[in-house]
């Protein structure tokens, strides 16, 4: 299969929109629906970016095998995201170099100045106490203005290095920032990726442990998204997956977490947040989203009611990780779904001790 040749990473406008071009035609030829994460992946076959990843591809291709969700999956996860993850780390690498270096020139600094305070107290008192002249006085006199000079010609070669790294440290600071965000962040919602969801969680859980703090878990899955998404496209089924995020995070405030499980399903972390609360932040969700009517713009088409179905789990007392607050949340979205979908169920708290809430379900108007 025809591939791009590899050179700058600059490229022109004609040549990106080449590359474009032999990208559609290649997932066309693969059977592979343009969506974001796919054209990604193949974008960088076509351009050739990592002869590692072409050759992988070009071996799945020549066996016949078919590029399901979980081989995008991991092709994505090896090459892209790992990509991500090094631009992180090659940045952090640049800002303790210099680091380094500048306490390197400040050690070195400290031991000229030290070297040349010390030579200039010994030999001058020396020379003093056996001056016997003006003549004598005048020349042990210049002697210490030479060294006074050489001393202030150090001290600007060093202050000069100094300012020099602290802009280089602030530019790598704003790109390290930058990139770090980047690299938590779905590119095509601007939400938390899975990647950033499980840190957050994790840090979420271990505070809440520590504070015995209340701590809730949302999973908000899209009704019915592969079959909104085959009727209408892709191109569709993504606007509608970031008017969710919007509505998500126009719902949420302060420490509230939005991230984007997979797919079609998102989860909310909501510190200090009990399972009512929780339940009630969830229902606000389900309404939101449920009241808008969907319409292009151009053509004023109508495509429906968008609905989802929400799961919603509470830390308890005897959880020793996440993962069972994950588990919980998703059985409770399962029963959402095979209870009709379009409404909000949380986890069972049957085995929870007395005084606890029992199993509340919202369904839909």
């Amino acid at each position: 299969m025809q591939r791009a040749s590899s050179g700058s990473d600059e490229l022109s406008l004609e040549a990106s929109f080449a590359n474009a071009m032999k990208t559609m035609e290649v997932l066309r030829r693969i059977m592979v629906k343009p969506l974001p994460k796919n054209y990604a992946l193949f974008y960088g076959y076509v351009g050739n970016h990592s002869p590692e990843m072409v050759k992988e591809i070009d071996q799945i291709i020549l066996r016949g095998q078919p590029f399901t969700d979980d081989v995008i999956d991991y092709l994505h996860a090896k090459f892209i995201a790992e990509a991500e993850s090094r631009a992180v780390v090659q940045a952090a690498t640049s800002a303790r170099k210099i680091m380094v270096e500048i306490l390197q020139t400040i050690a070195n600094y400290t031991s000229t100045i030290n070297n040349i305070g010390s030579g200039i107290a010994e030999q001058q008192m020396i020379r003093l106490s056996a001056a016997t002249d003006d003549e004598k006085l005048r020349r042990i006199a210049e002697s210490v203005l030479l060294s006074a000079k050489s001393l202030k010609e150090k001290n600007s070669a060093v202050v000069a290095k100094i300012n020099a790294s602290q802009e280089e440290i602030i530019l790598l600071r704003e790109t390290l920032a930058r990139t770090t965000i980047e690299s938590e962040r779905d590119f095509l919602t601007g939400a938390y990726n899975r990647k950033a969801f499980d840190r957050l969680l994790q840090e979420a859980f271990d505070e809440a442990k520590a504070q015995q703090a209340e701590l809730t878990l949302l999973m908000v899955d899209i009704d019915l998204f592969r079959q909104f998404n085959d009727t209408y496209g892709s191109l569709i089924g993504d606007e509608v997956l970031k008017i969710v995020v919007r509505t998500l995070t126009d719902l949420v405030k302060g420490k509230d977490i939005i991230a984007r499980y997979g797919g079609e399903e998102f989860t909310l972390i909501l510190p200090n947040t009990t399972v009512g609360g929780g339940m009630l932040v969830a229902d606000s969700i389900r309404k939101a989203i449920a009241s808008r009517e969907l319409k292009r713009r151009d053509t004023g088409e109508n495509y429906g009611q968008v609905t989802v179905s929400i799961g919603v789990s509470t830390l308890r007392r005897d959880d020793k990780t996440p993962e069972p607050l994950i588990e919980r949340a998703e059985e409770a979205l399962s029963r959402s779904k095979r209870g009709g979908r379009n409404r909000v169920t949380q986890e069972n708290l049957s085995e929870e001790p007395k005084g606890m809430a029992l199993k509340t379900v919202m369904k839909k108007e």
